[in-house]
């Protein structure tokens, strides 16, 4: 049962992942369209820059939820939910089940002639597996720990 429980969780949080990620993603797609036909838009490094900080902010979720409610098999949940979501973002507008996601998203974001692909592509990797270092290697003062758990 508890592995039933555990495989549940990791598909809870590659969906949530997924949903928190999937607006920086896609609107980067909309704003080289909207360049493409000649409209007025923000400066590309400024929304480059506001979309890795909400991937980052979005990491921080799955982390944490990972440390605290599996923290023997912390970094084993957050590898399945950082290649679900991977997996779901390749594919996006098409049946979620098609297995040919992990193909699409590298064509499509490390391949592609978006060069703000890979950025994003980085961070949406990465910033789980940082943010989840930080809660395991950051240890808390002794008078902190004194605070949090007076004995």
């Amino acid at each position: 049962m508890r592995y039933v429980a555990f495989a549940f969780f990791c598909v809870c949080l590659t969906g949530f992942y997924y949903l928190l990620t999937m607006a920086p993603m896609e609107y980067t797609t909309v704003d080289e369209l909207a360049g493409l036909l000649n409209v007025s838009v923000d400066d590309d490094s400024t929304k480059l820059a506001r979309d890795v900080l909400m991937i980052a902010l979005a990491g921080l979720i799955p982390a944490f939820l990972a440390q605290s409610y599996e923290p023997r098999g912390k970094w084993f949940c957050l590898a399945v939910t950082i290649a679900g979501t991977v997996f779901l973002h390749g594919n996006t507008g098409i049946a979620f089940w098609d297995p040919v996601g992990f193909e699409r998203f590298i064509n499509t974001y490390l391949y592609g002639d978006n060069p703000s692909g890979v950025t994003l592509a980085v961070a949406l990797v990465l910033s789980p597996v940082i943010w989840l270092s930080i809660f395991t290697f950051a240890k808390p003062s002794r008078r902190e720990r004194m605070w949090m758990h007076p004995d």
